[in-house]
């Protein structure tokens, strides 16, 4: 989360992390002020291997797959992950563990 958050930040931009935890769960949330994610990609952003098109340039080496890592380590954990993006203003990627394992 905080890789692609970094790749992705416009120049004098800020990537936050916050941690939360209220006795029954702990919210994890990455922020950028980076160049966010086309809304047509939003969908697909955590399949294994999808790259969205600003980021599908000649050479890439990227492979498509952390955001797919990120929600499978979720998975694992019973925890809920979510993305909100908005072009040109940043992307949030937001994790809730719970103490139980349950979503």
């Amino acid at each position: 989360m905080i890789e692609n958050a970094v790749r992705h930040l416009v120049p004098g931009g800020v990537v936050s992390v916050s941690v939360v935890g209220d006795g029954e769960s702990v919210a994890l949330s990455v922020s950028d002020e980076g160049e966010g994610i086309d809304p047509a990609d939003l969908p697909f952003v955590f399949e294994p291997f999808y790259r969205g098109r600003s980021v599908n340039e000649v050479g890439s080496k990227r492979t498509g797959l952390g955001l797919s890592i990120v929600k499978e380590i979720c998975a694992i954990h019973g925890a809920r992950v979510a993305i909100e993006s908005e072009p040109g203003k940043g992307t949030t990627v937001r994790a809730r563990f719970t103490s139980d394992g349950s979503p």
